[in-house]
């Protein structure tokens, strides 16, 4: 089927959608219940071509962060779920080398809500280290329409890997315990490393903790309740639940369920929304198709996650 009808069909579902279910409201704009996944919106910020990490917003209900692979500058933008624009803030002093992933979790001292930004693409293996970044996510108030907010205040994270340089695309960060994960692309098997935000005078060495044997992960998330980690392969959804007191690299020895994923134009963006019963998924912008948000139900009370009618 030529692109542009795939398009114009796009485009029709997701009018039928918007018309239903009134989303416009950015304050209350979680996706209707029901059992199938559904294409919420076109994104419609035009510099948002090639999206690489989303997540969902904590302190501001409706709010999902996004950004864009290498080739931008140090920002973040909030739209809905639908893919209305709603803000951007950018990161006072700071390069945008290959952002790959973003992740929420606790700040300093196990509190609040911060926003972690991966600095951690690096397709030729060339890079000496990496880069976490980290602050504490902004409210709506501190938003002014049409002007970007500018974050002054951000914690910077660099880590080496105790090998060679690897290319990763996918950052998590543990609610329970704040460490952070990097999980390599390229490599077979995957190689999942810890990495603690702890502040150094140089580099610190990232703890080589897991592999998962399968193809190239691009993306990932754990629930607000830290119960759940999703994965993306780009033609899969990997799920594992987690019992009470297991670590993360104890659960990737785990083999994980296969949750529901319809493959999108180079798909490299995951998230749970906020109440943790689905997550998105957005594509990158084609020639040809737009991209758009997707949602998929999630059942957290079962261990696979799965939704039955």
């Amino acid at each position: 089927m030529p692109r542009f009808l795939i398009t114009l069909m796009l485009l029709a579902t997701v009018a039928a959608v918007m018309a239903a279910c009134s989303p416009n409201d950015s304050t209350n704009n979680e996706p209707p219940a029901g059992l199938d996944p559904v294409v919420l919106g076109v994104v419609q910020d035009d510099r948002i071509t090639e999206a690489s990490g989303m997540i969902a917003s904590r302190r501001n209900p409706g709010w999902l962060w996004v950004h864009n692979d290498s080739g931008d500058i140090a920002r973040l933008y909030a739209i809905s779920a639908y893919g209305d624009s709603l803000a951007e803030l950018q990161l006072d002093g700071i390069d945008a080398r290959d952002w790959e992933d973003i992740a929420i979790g606790p700040g300093p001292g196990g509190t609040d809500d911060y926003l972690y930004v991966g600095d951690i693409g690096d397709n030729d293996n060339a890079y000496k280290n990496v880069v976490i970044y980290r602050f504490r996510e902004p409210e709506a108030e501190e938003f002014e329409p049409g002007i970007p907010l500018l974050i002054e205040d951000v914690e910077r994270f660099d880590f080496m890997y105790p090998e060679s340089p690897r290319d990763a695309e996918t950052l998590l960060v543990d609610p329970f315990t704040s460490d952070m994960y990097i999980m390599t692309k390229r490599l077979w098997p995957v190689q999942v490393y810890r990495a603690v935000p702890i502040h150094t005078d140089r580099p610190q060495i990232l703890q080589h903790v897991a592999d998962i044997t399968g193809p190239p992960i691009a993306a990932g998330d754990i629930s607000r309740d830290g119960r759940h980690v999703i994965v993306k392969t780009y033609d899969a959804i990997l799920h594992w639940y987690r019992e009470d007191d297991m670590s993360i690299p104890d659960l990737f020895a785990q083999p994980p369920d296969t949750l529901p994923y319809v493959t999108e134009p180079q798909g490299e963006a995951l998230a749970f929304n906020l109440s943790g019963t689905g997550y998105y998924t957005v594509s990158e912008e084609t020639r040809d198709i737009a991209a758009a948000v997707s949602f998929y139900p999630f059942n957290p009370d079962t261990h696979d996650g799965h939704v039955t009618p």
